[in-house]
């Protein structure tokens, strides 16, 4: 579900053939839209701090097949200025440091569009070729030689190739449906799977064929088609032996009540969320999951619908991970994106993406932390002191790819007895993490440290003389 429509390494068999035995951890993705486009400086900025500091696994690019081949025959990485040449600089950086990568094909060029749906445009389009009509059936053979050739020039530098991006949407397939064929998505599109596909394994036969890299919900209409009505038309219609993994972008849809990945979608019938992915699952039960795409927004927008906090964002991060985890063909979990963006570069254009680690300025969220996982938030505190006494609280917060991290805001809560835990004041970490700071103690409580959404630190018993 990418900002421009409205709406880590383990060995390279467990992400591939699905395993007998449950998987014990979800590999974790990072999808980081500018990279190709960044200067050398800058890109490896960020490929550091993805592997290193991240500690991801695996880096997911999009390919735009209309720049990478802006006329047939034509790749753009004849020259180091090319749009191709950015990405295979990037592929080949972030495999040399050990990234694993999946490369997203996505939207149709003007050159390889079938004019015959140039004019019945969906509304607030005018007449005239937009990317997401179908291809043109003699481009099917252009799709391949394309594919050929980017899996031929970045052969053994990626993990796999998604044949497109959200083919269940109108904005990458246009329509999902017509009066003659209620499936016609989901034909187009394994058109375009059977092409690329062959494409793929002629250029690189080690290379995984990702198929469906579908949206969380759809209504079945020319619009939209329900990911699991997609995945079972495919099935249906014998796509199986033509891709190696299935994907999926299993976000809270916009709407529903409550953003809590845990909690079922509003309309099930409608949607794969990943409360209820086994609903996909089960539809190609012998095929290994990687969910390319996931995220909650931290800001409203037109595309991601309502916000969540900052700290609830962490704390559904680290939750997701967990509900992933639960299932044995579920092999990766992709972040989407590494940072905010806004078109008016702040952060309260409804225009906005909102779900990155990063906010639009490139500090980081909660988020990041969470993601980085290893943090740990220590709390020393006298054993005993009077009532009413001002005692001294201090301690440090790490994050074990980083170290000590100053500027993060951490709440001090207490307990009396077995009432819940109340915030008794924030407190911002310095140098090397440190904090200090003085409260009074009322009577004989527990006392803790959260910084909340990623790390708690343990209760400390404060008796009251």
């Amino acid at each position: 579900m990418r900002c421009l429509c409205v709406a880590s390494l383990a060995v390279l068999a467990v992400l591939g053939t699905a395993p007998a035995a449950r998987a014990a951890t979800v590999l974790r993705g990072i999808d980081d839209v500018p990279l190709p486009g960044l200067a050398t400086t800058a890109r490896d900025q960020h490929l550091h701090e993805i592997r290193s500091e991240l500690r991801a696994s695996v880096l997911r690019l999009d390919c735009l097949w209309p720049l990478a081949e802006p006329a047939r025959g034509q790749y753009s990485d004849a020259d180091d200025s090319g749009y191709l040449s950015g990405l295979e600089a990037t592929v080949s950086s972030a495999h040399t440091l050990g990234l694993e990568v999946i490369v997203t094909m996505c939207y149709v060029p003007q050159w390889a569009s079938d004019s015959a749906y140039w004019d019945d445009p969906p509304p607030g389009y005018s007449n005239g070729y937009q990317r997401f009509y179908p291809m043109a059936a003699g481009a099917l053979t252009d799709y391949e030689a394309f594919a050929e050739h980017l899996a031929t020039t970045l052969k053994g530098e990626v993990l796999g190739y998604e044949a497109f991006d959200e083919p269940n949407l109108w904005p990458y397939i246009y329509p999902q449906r017509t009066v003659a064929d209620p499936w016609f998505a989901a034909r187009e599109y394994l058109k375009y799977l059977k092409a690329f596909g062959a494409g793929i394994r002629a250029g690189d036969p080690a290379a995984r064929v990702i198929a469906g890299s579908t949206a969380p919900t759809g209504t079945n209409d020319v619009y939209r088609t329900a990911p699991q009505t997609f995945a079972a038309e495919l099935k249906a219609l014998g796509a199986g032996p033509w891709f190696d993994v299935y994907s999926h972008h299993p976000y809270v849809p916009g709407g529903t009540g409550d953003m809590d990945p845990g909690l079922p979608p509003q309309f099930p019938a409608h949607t794969v969320a990943l409360s209820n992915i086994a609903t996909l699952l089960k539809i190609f039960p012998s095929k290994p999951f990687y969910l390319t795409e996931y995220g909650f927004s931290t800001e409203p927008s037109l595309t991601f619908g309502p916000a969540v906090s900052e700290s609830e964002q962490a704390a559904y991060l680290t939750k997701a991970y967990a509900l992933a985890a639960r299932h044995a063909q579920i092999k990766l979990l992709v972040w989407y994106p590494l940072q905010d963006d806004s078109p008016t570069g702040k952060s309260t254009s409804p225009l906005g993406c909102y779900l990155g680690l990063r906010r639009v300025s490139g500090t980081a969220k909660p988020a990041w932390f969470a993601f980085a996982r290893g943090n740990h938030v220590t709390l020393v505190a006298p054993s005993h002191a009077r009532r009413r006494a001002r005692i001294l609280l201090r301690g440090r917060y790490t994050c074990a790819s980083i170290g000590g991290v100053p500027g993060r805001r951490l709440l001090i809560e207490r307990r009396i007895g077995r009432g819940g835990w109340r915030v008794v004041r924030a407190v911002t970490t310095g140098a090397g993490g440190a904090y200090a700071v003085r409260v009074t103690l009322g009577t004989t409580e527990r006392l803790r440290v959260v910084f909340a959404g990623v790390a708690t630190s343990r209760q400390r018993l404060v008796v009251a003389r």
